[in-house]
């Protein structure tokens, strides 16, 4: 099993930052974290662990954002403050900025970014990120790399159709 593989990783190198942030996503379907030497981690704690000891990385303060937030280094983090720290570190993550957009917005190098314009910035970012094609949608629609998609286009490109190709939205 994988997840028994990542455990065993982690009593082999237990100051794998990566191994600790692997071992607490969900990974092939199996809710993350799990027993390393005897002792039980939640996906949070693993997150936790994993910023311990590497805390320079976004993308495992996107994912501990992802899981509510959490305590590092005996700082409290809210999920949004995860969000901006991870942008802070690397603004080109586009799942972050879809994280940030849930938390309401926020500020990333001294700009203000409203809920939308997270969700537009990830799409600019990868234009094949589902979550946030539904989200923008959902949203009322916005502007990608200059050109305006609605509610039912933003769908459309979250279903992998180009709006401009016939055949409606409910016909597929």
């Amino acid at each position: 099993d994988r997840k028994a593989c990542y455990e065993k990783s982690l009593h082999l190198d237990p100051k794998s930052a990566q191994g600790w942030n692997v071992l607490g996503a969900v990974v092939f379907g199996a809710v993350g974290g799990g027993v390393v030497d005897g002792e039980e981690y939640d996906t949070k704690a693993c997150f936790e662990k994993a910023l311990h000891l590497d805390p320079k990385l976004g993308g495992y303060w996107s994912n501990l954002g992802f899981v509510g937030g959490g305590v590092v280094d005996g700082g409290e983090y809210d999920n949004k403050a995860c969000f901006r720290k991870a942008l802070q570190l690397d603004p080109t993550l586009p799942a972050a900025w879809t994280g940030l957009a849930a938390a309401g917005g926020g500020v990333v190098d001294g700009k203000e970014y409203d809920r939308k314009a997270c969700f537009e910035h990830a799409l600019h970012l990868d234009p094949t990120f589902v979550m946030a094609w539904i989200r923008l949608g959902a949203a009322g629609g916005g502007t990608v790399d200059g050109k305006w998609y609605d509610p039912l286009a933003c769908l459309d490109m979250a279903r992998g159709r180009r709006p401009e190709q016939p055949q409606g939205f409910f016909f597929r």
